[in-house]
């Protein structure tokens, strides 16, 4: 970088976007924080610190977009880990999530991707038109082809709505 640290980088920017350090040394933090840095990484660091620094960066941006008055910005797909790989999504090919403890069973018509997310981030991220109906559940409402019962059917595939989720599924849809 020309000789310039990255301390010095982001003190001389005017327009401070959302920054992450990623380094090896611990002994800049301070510095990085009172430059109001998002977060400070230190090498090595895990997926989920790394998962938590970018949630931090999201959450402030849409914060900041809420406290402005402007709407969030569509997401057409999203990148999840699966396994050792980053797995791309395309958000309306996604029929419905399934819960699975520590992972969601992502479904579309032609995969199932195993993701190590939480239904709290997905919920996050994902537009409103992809919902939570049950505590194992969140289902695109495109793909849904009726409901009866209090069950959804999406293919050959019946998803519960639980009590906890009944009222604002029902108000979504």
């Amino acid at each position: 970088m020309d000789g310039t640290s990255g301390l010095e980088m982001v003190a001389q920017l005017t327009s401070k976007p959302q920054i992450i350090f990623t380094t090896a040394y611990h002994e800049y933090a301070l510095q990085a924080f009172e430059l109001a840095v998002t977060d400070y990484l230190l090498k090595p660091y895990s997926y989920d610190r790394f998962v938590q620094a970018v949630s931090k960066a999201s959450d402030y941006l849409q914060w900041q977009q809420r406290s402005l008055g402007l709407s969030p910005p569509s997401i057409d797909y999203l990148f999840v880990k699966s396994g050792y790989k980053l797995v791309k999504v395309f958000v309306n090919e996604i029929a419905y999530i399934e819960g699975m403890r520590d992972f969601q069973n992502i479904v579309t018509p032609t995969a199932k991707i195993v993701a190590s997310l939480s239904f709290q981030e997905l919920e996050r991220i994902l537009p409103k038109s992809i919902v939570r109906c049950h505590k194992s559940y969140m289902v695109s409402l495109a793909m849904v082809e009726s409901i009866e019962n209090d069950r959804i059917k999406i293919g050959n595939k019946l998803i519960p709505i639980g009590e906890t989720y009944k009222e604002a599924f029902y108000r979504q849809i």
